[in-house]
């Protein structure tokens, strides 16, 4: 997707959200590495969707290996979905695959809720 794509589908799936369970309690996060930030700024100002920085501290592989024992361990669960799948089959696959999207931003949103929640589950659906 193009910039101008993103923003449109931020703001309509924000939109959609908001309308489907009656609350407005999320918020996006924005990868602020890079040209990325220009994202995070521009939704900052010029929306009103609820916007994170996310400035990764480490790298995919060293992110994704943090939250591999919280998946063995059953903290993280995963329902069945095909989006969920999809996620599944990055991981399983990672640096085989031809796409780590979904790894990468499942992994930002594990760490930024382990830091912010007590915890005894968490479960993914897409």
């Amino acid at each position: 997707m193009n910039f101008v794509t993103t923003v449109d589908t931020i703001r309509n799936y924000d939109a959609t959200k908001k309308m489907e369970y009656q609350t407005s309690d999320h918020e996006f996060l924005v990868e602020t590495v890079g040209y990325q930030e220009a994202m995070h700024e521009h939704l900052k100002l010029y929306t009103s969707v609820e916007v994170e920085p996310f400035r990764p501290k480490s790298s995919k592989t060293e992110r994704l290996t943090m939250v591999t024992d919280l998946i063995k361990k059953g903290i993280i669960v995963f329902v069945r979905s095909p989006a969920v799948e999809r996620l599944v089959e990055q991981i399983l696959g990672f640096r085989q695959e031809k796409h780590d999207d979904l790894v990468d931003a499942f992994t930002m949103v594990i760490l930024k809720t382990m830091a912010e929640v007590d915890h005894h589950y968490i479960c993914v659906s897409v």
